[in-house]
Parts: C-alpha cells; sequence; structure tokens
C-alpha cells in the first residue's frame, strides 16, 4: 500500500478504530470513523446496507452526521476554479473515462476485463456478474437473520469487506488492506488461525515475483501473451483470496464466533 503511495494507512487506522469503538457499544463514534472510509468510498459498498438491515441506527447516523460535515468541509475549501474542475472530472466519469487497470482488480468485474481481452466478452460478463449476485445474495441474506453482537462483530465485518471487495466496480488488492485490523484481532483472539492473515501477506508478494519471472522468460523466448499476465496473476490471487475469505468468515458468523 506505501509503495504504491496509497493511502491505506488511514483506511487501516479508521477500521481498527470502527471495530473497537462498535465493540465498546459506542455506536456514534463507530459511525464517525466509519465516514472517514469515504476517501475510498468503494469499502463502503456494503457495510451503511447492512447496517440498515441490522437496524443499526445511532451509528448510521454517526457515519451519516460526519460525512456531510466532511463532505461541507471539502466544498468550503474548494474555490469556483477547483469546482468547474471536479464538476469537469465528473462529466468525463459519466461518459465512459477510463479506469486504472480493471484487468488487476481483485474483484469480480477483473473477470469480464480480462475475458473481454480474449475475445470473449459475453461469456466473461457472464461469469462475473453471476459472482456479484451470488456474492451479493450469500453477504447479504444471513444478517437479515443474525444480529451483529459484539461477540461475532469482527468475524461479520471481515465478511463484509471480504465481500466489498468482491463486487465494487473499483478495487485493487491494495484496498484489501481494510481487512487486516479483524484479522489482529480475531488472531489475537484465537477465533482464526495466523494463516488466514499471512495468506493475504505472502501469497500476493509470491505472485508478484512468479510474474517477474515469468516476464524475464517471456522476454527470452520473445513471446507474448493476450493478456497482462501480471495483472491476472494479482489480481485472480486476490480474488481468489477474497472468496477463501469470505466463505470462512461467513462460517464462524453463522457459527457465532
Amino acid at each position: 500500500s506505501i509503495f504504491w503511495g496509497q493511502i491505506g494507512l488511514i483506511l487501516l487506522v479508521a477500521v481498527g478504530e470502527f471495530l473497537r469503538a462498535y465493540l465498546q457499544a459506542r455506536p456514534w463514534r463507530a459511525g464517525f470513523w466509519l465516514a472517514l472510509l469515504m476517501i475510498k468510498p468503494q469499502t463502503l459498498l456494503l457495510i451503511p446496507f447492512i447496517l440498515l438491515l441490522q437496524r443499526q441506527w445511532k451509528t448510521l447516523l454517526g457515519f451519516g452526521l460526519a460525512a456531510m460535515a466532511s463532505g461541507l468541509v471539502s466544498f468550503a475549501l474548494l474555490d469556483r476554479q477547483a469546482l468547474q474542475a471536479m464538476l469537469q472530472l465528473a462529466d468525463e466519469l459519466a461518459y465512459g473515462f477510463p479506469t486504472i487497470a480493471p484487468d488487476s482488480m481483485i474483484n469480480w468485474r477483473m473477470i469480464g476485463e480480462n475475458f473481454a481481452l480474449l475475445d470473449m466478452p459475453s461469456l466473461g460478463w457472464l461469469l462475473a456478474w453471476i459472482g456479484m449476485i451470488g456474492t451479493l445474495f450469500w453477504i447479504i441474506f444471513p444478517f437479515t437473520r443474525v444480529k451483529i453482537t459484539s461477540q461475532n462483530a469482527a468475524t461479520a465485518f471481515l465478511a463484509i469487506f471480504a465481500a466489498t471487495g468482491l463486487v465494487s466496480w473499483h478495487f485493487h488488492i491494495h484496498s484489501a488492506i481494510v481487512l487486516l485490523p479483524l484479522l489482529f484481532y480475531l488472531i489475537a483472539k484465537e477465533n482464526i488461525p495466523e494463516s488466514w492473515m499471512m495468506n493475504w501477506i505472502v501469497i500476493p508478494v509470491a505472485m508478484m515475483f512468479l510474474s517477474d519471472v515469468l516476464t524475464l522468460l517471456l522476454g527470452q523466448a520473445n513471446l507474448s501473451l493476450p493478456v497482462n499476465h501480471t495483472f491476472v496473476l494479482q489480481g485472480g490471487t486476490g480474488l481468489i483470496l477474497g472468496i477463501m475469505t469470505l466463505l470462512k468468515s461467513m462460517r464462524l458468523f453463522k457459527a457465532g464466533a
């Protein structure tokens, strides 16, 4: 996250403090820390909706007030020229402004993007939409029946953020840093083995090394692939880890852990 100049450490603190406030039964404070994730709004795709299903009104109100305050402050800092530039950027985004490296993301969208590069867009997007819809059903339905409590909050939020990474339209592997505070807490409580966290740390680095080796071999053989193998290895690794984390954490959540 630091290597790519990302703001992951802010996300790390925000999720950790959100969990701590939630466990301490301080919903207003939990909502405030959750609003800090607006610096990467794709991380907020699912959790406000699930909190709404759970009728966590104080947390949602704290989130809404903090989000509104930060939005007003942000607009107050803009002069006329900056506001015009922001509106122009919004117009460009609305008309298909290209996303940065979508074929390297760790979400279901990555499947569609890479199959499109292989001239099989219909198959790719069919798989991607099946994955996204299936993930939404898998993550949302249990929260209509089981309440998030202090005993299962960490596994619940781990599952929610893992699912968010799978269904968000823009989610690279460095954004998965939001999972770390939850993994740390569960490891400290001996609810999960350390391998859950180490997989997220070691395997993506190993894939980066493997992709460098493959690049060297392809260069020596004067060969090229129809897709960016570095992106596929990186994105595919994150996708698999995200699916595994979602399935395992949801199993623990349903068991009350």
